[in-house]
């Protein structure tokens, strides 16, 4: 798990090779990354690679995408057929299921992982998963896979500024000036994602990277992404986030207070939900002083 960009894919791939050098057999779903992911979208993925014969499996695979299942029994017999397809393949062969993108799956998906997860004793499969937690209910996922006392939860971290500097030499083809590597890795907090971008961005506009403080503006593959998560918040977070950025890196409520028509509990209240979608971070969410924003990129997100 990680916010966007901290390499959840890549690690994902680092995985499945790592199995499919061990012998494993590999099968993979995801979810849809604009739109509405479709009913079971990313199990249908998972069995299409498996070919089950079971009867109930293929019809599942053949469904048009819009296909959505009842909680009732015809659901649970469409469960029990995926879970015994899964099953039926790794008793042949030890199987990792790859779920990717997690956040945008339906909750027949995530019913479904649970229902898996909850009938893997003595099953020679592994289920890995990646999502962002900012833009999911985590609870529900973190309980499906909680089911089994071996499960793991990794939250991938940062990269530190030697590992910065590293990426950025990779990027650019050469070693990077050391102001660069100190505005890089201070703006993109460790996100290898937005390190390569403002790398590359500074390549490109040279002028971007002249000043020490200053990346420029942000590049293109920031700014949207940033910017879709900071619209999925409502208007009145939205409205607190906009006073914070212009007050400054760090900001404290009572100063919120005299700039946005709002009561003290319900700028926390604002702000704490900024800080469960990732765009502010606290270090003692009861307190009114501290809050800042998780990186300064977010901050130019929303100026």
């Amino acid at each position: 798990t990680g916010e966007a960009g901290m390499g959840k894919t890549r690690a994902a791939y680092d995985l499945v090779a790592a199995a499919l050098e061990r012998g494993m057999c590999i099968a993979r779903g995801w979810c849809a990354e604009s739109g509405e992911t479709p009913s079971l979208g990313p199990w249908r993925q998972v069995l299409r690679s498996l070919d089950p014969s079971d009867t109930y499996a293929r019809e599942l695979i053949a469904e048009p995408a819009g296909t959505s299942f009842d909680p009732g029994a015809a659901r649970l017999r469409v469960f029990e057929s995926a879970a015994e397809a899964i099953f039926a393949t790794a008793a042949e062969v030890p199987l990792l299921v790859v779920i990717d993108d997690v956040h945008r799956a339906d909750a027949a998906s995530i019913a479904l992982l649970d229902h898996v997860v909850h009938e893997l004793v003595d099953k020679a499969v592994a289920v890995l998963v990646a999502f962002r937690p900012d833009e999911i209910d985590a609870d529900h996922v973190l309980h499906a896979l909680g089911r089994r006392p071996e499960s793991v939860l990794v939250a991938l971290a940062g990269l530190d500024r030697d590992e910065v500097r590293r990426l950025i030499a990779l990027e650019l083809g050469s070693e990077p000036d050391p102001s660069l590597c100190d505005e890089v890795y201070a703006a993109s907090g460790g996100n290898p994602f937005f390190a390569k971008e403002l790398a590359r961005h500074a390549s490109a506009t040279p002028s971007a990277a002249s000043a020490v403080g200053t990346i420029g503006s942000l590049p293109p593959a920031i700014a949207q992404l940033l910017g879709e998560r900071i619209a999925r918040l409502d208007p009145g977070v939205r409205d607190v986030l906009q006073a914070a950025a212009v007050a400054g890196a760090e900001v404290e409520v009572p100063l919120l207070v005299r700039l946005v028509d709002l009561r003290p509990d319900e700028i926390l209240d604002a702000l704490e939900a900024a800080r469960r979608a990732s765009v502010l971070a606290c270090d003692d969410v009861t307190t009114t002083h501290g809050w800042r924003f998780s990186h300064e990129l977010m901050r130019e997100a929303v100026l």
